[in-house]
């Protein structure tokens, strides 16, 4: 059994991303969001009575617990399912059950530790009910990392999966929203976090503290016994068509294998629609009726107006959507279609033209997140210029597509989607985010979302845009990020020479 508990750490610790989570996802949350989080929850005006003056700060530390257990979790689990698979072989079930198990608590408690550690610098100490509650979450969420990885393609499907799935059940939490019926049914995290901070706890609470992680832990433990069919490895493109003479065969068919290796990736189509769209319907449900000030130019002039909080999700949201969709689709293009285009150089011998359909395909991938995430704005309002509102969110898509497609070429797949999931939270999601508050923090203005949010947000309430001059900026970052693409895609197809 010894023997068995070691090699399930060592799936752990052999991942050096992994490790890496175990301190920078819960620095992050604790002490780059939690300030933000907190404005939130003022200007939501919801969560008031809690015991603890810093309830929202305290949350973000039982956050950070979760979603730290979830994505070791779940990166260990698609990194080693093979070896899984055979160690589950050639041991006795029952013992290979309990060492993963084993593991798997070992990396909550560390996720436990680590993030309300910080919680405990950041805020000079929290109370016992906290730590029960990170445990629990912790524990929850590592099973249900477990369970994502078990039934997504590959890790990087595992940490965009349970990365979506703790958005929404963060969003839900009960400094975020009034408390209502459904809450502890849809939300893993809410009941826990409802009794940490000191609320009564009622009979619905307990029956979700209760039945949360039987179900989880039982559909854990059977993914264990029943091993699910061994996947197989990503379906590699199809061979380079045979070259036309004169060399228009990559012209067409070259075009046509791109096309089919990117529509091969029906996931990433799905993503690419249903990712913003959900985020939109979710974020112009909750909130309603809450009043908030945005800056905004009228009578030649910067003041602040009032509206709604889902006035301004509509006019906001998609932007948030836009970035981080589009980056992270980038990325996917980059890492799922790299190779192709190297066997496509190889063959043909045309990486122009290689380097510009690319181009092409991010682009394309890009307005369709655009969109997606601005389908739905017309239902809650009216941007008062929909020229500069669109042409923000359509730089801003293009130019984080062509980032992330950048990312994906310089670091692996595990870490280049924590960083095109989680920069995107910070800079657009925090720093740019007026849900927060009328006045951006100062570092907001050095981070590359800055121009776009400031086109949108402008373009979306007031008579005419905060200053012409961020169009020029915008163009600036997509052209830079235009070059990068086109430097290191045809750098790296040409070496396949």
């Amino acid at each position: 059994m010894l023997t068995l508990f070691r090699l399930a750490l060592l799936s752990i610790v052999r991942q050096p991303v992994a490790l890496a989570a175990f301190l920078v996802v819960p620095a992050l949350l604790v002490f780059v969001s939690a300030d933000a989080l907190g404005r939130f929850g003022e200007v939501l005006g919801v969560g008031e009575g809690h015991h603890h003056p810093s309830h929202i700060g305290i949350l973000s530390g039982m956050w950070a617990a979760g979603i730290t257990a979830a994505l070791i979790s779940a990166l260990t689990v698609a990194e080693a399912d093979r070896a899984d698979t055979v160690l589950a072989v050639r041991y006795p079930m029952a013992r290979w059950i309990t060492a993963r198990g084993a593991a798997l608590v070992v990396v909550s408690g560390l996720a436990v530790l680590v993030s309300i550690g910080f919680t405990a610098i950041r805020y000079d100490g929290v109370g016992a009910g906290v730590w029960l509650g990170a445990a629990y979450n912790a524990l929850l969420y590592v099973m249900i990392g477990q369970l994502v990885a078990y039934f997504t393609r590959d890790a990087v499907f595992s940490v965009g999966s349970v990365s979506g799935l703790w958005i929404l059940d963060a969003l839900t939490a009960p400094s975020m929203t009034s408390g209502t019926w459904w809450q502890p049914v849809v939300s893993p995290f809410y009941s826990a976090e409802h009794a940490a901070m000191g609320n009564d706890v009622g009979a619905g609470e307990i029956t979700a503290l209760v039945v949360w992680p039987v179900l989880v832990g039982a559909a854990s433990l059977a993914v264990l016994v029943v091993r699910p069919r061994r996947r197989a490895p990503a379906a590699a493109a199809a061979p380079p068509p045979a070259a036309v003479p004169g060399g228009g065969g990559v012209t067409r068919g070259g075009v046509a294998l791109l096309l089919t290796d990117l529509l091969r990736h029906r996931g990433l189509l799905g993503f690419v629609v249903a990712g913003p769209l959900g985020l939109m319907l979710s974020s112009l449900w909750l909130f309603g009726g809450i009043e908030v000030a945005v800056p905004a130019v009228e009578d030649g002039r910067r003041t602040l107006i009032t509206t709604t909080m889902p006035q301004l999700h509509a006019a906001y949201m998609g932007m948030i959507a836009v970035v981080g969709f589009s980056g992270t689709v980038g990325f996917l293009i980059a890492t799922d279609l790299h190779a192709p285009d190297g066997r496509l150089g190889h063959r043909f011998r045309r990486t122009g033209r290689i380097t510009a359909f690319r181009v092409g395909t991010l682009l394309g991938a890009a307005t369709a997140v655009t969109v997606s995430a601005l389908v739905l704005v017309p239902i809650v309002r009216t941007p008062e210029n929909w020229t500069w509102f669109i042409t923000a969110h359509l730089l801003a898509a293009w130019t984080f597509a062509l980032f992330g497609y950048c990312v994906g070429l310089a670091l692996d797949r595990v870490s280049g989607i924590l960083v095109t999931m989680f920069f995107p939270f910070i800079d657009v999601g925090i720093a740019q985010d007026y849900m927060l508050g009328p006045v951006l923090p100062d570092w907001a203005v050095f981070l590359p979302s800055h121009p776009f949010a400031q086109l949108s947000i402008s373009s979306a309430f007031g008579e005419s845009v905060f200053d012409p001059a961020y169009l020029a900026w915008s163009a600036a970052l997509l052209a830079l990020a235009l070059l990068a693409v086109l430097t290191v895609t045809a750098r790296r197809t040409s070496l396949r020479l």
